[in-house]
């Protein structure tokens, strides 16, 4: 065993954590333990709450729909490898929160949708919600006074039933 002073010695450098393995961690089973502990994800309270600040101020800012989603589908995915739910509260819990989260960080232009979803009496799961918004961004973002031609086939199209 290497005697203190020389120790505080090879503290004094930038690999102190190495030398205080090399010097005090005798066995495998003591490494391992080490290593857990030092390292594990589990029950690490302080990664836990970053993932989760991440998550209160997560907004879709210019970031389109599909990009915004991604961002809040790979965040929640950390937070599940941090605190896994348990499986009877992931549906009742944990993935409606979730779909909380995606829609309370959406820009104005999907209020009325983000209420209507919130308001209504069963919380969607996320890939619904993303598919609905997914299809109200494309009726949003054709130029006012375009028909579209779905519009058409189910109207008939032109000039259907006027026979002169």
């Amino acid at each position: 065993m290497v005697s203190e002073p020389r120790l505080k010695l090879l503290c004094s450098t930038s690999n102190c954590f190495y030398y205080y393995l090399l010097y005090y961690i005798t066995t495998a089973k003591e490494m391992w333990d080490f290593l857990k502990q030092t390292y594990s994800q589990d029950k690490n309270v302080s990664k836990i709450l970053q993932v989760e600040e991440e998550l209160h101020n997560l907004r879709q800012g210019n970031q389109d729909l599909s990009q915004y989603f991604a961002t809040v589908k790979a965040t929640y995915e950390r937070l599940k490898f941090l605190r896994p739910p348990c499986k009877s509260c992931y549906k009742s819990h944990f993935e409606p929160t979730m779909v909380a989260k995606f829609l309370a960080g959406l820009s104005p232009e999907y209020v009325a949708a983000k209420d209507q979803m919130l308001t209504g009496s069963e919380i969607p799961e996320l890939s619904d919600a993303y598919d609905r918004l997914s299809r109200l961004a494309i009726s949003l973002s054709q130029p006012t006074g375009v028909t579209s031609t779905s519009a058409l086939a189910v109207g008939g199209g032109r000039g259907h039933g006027s026979h002169l």
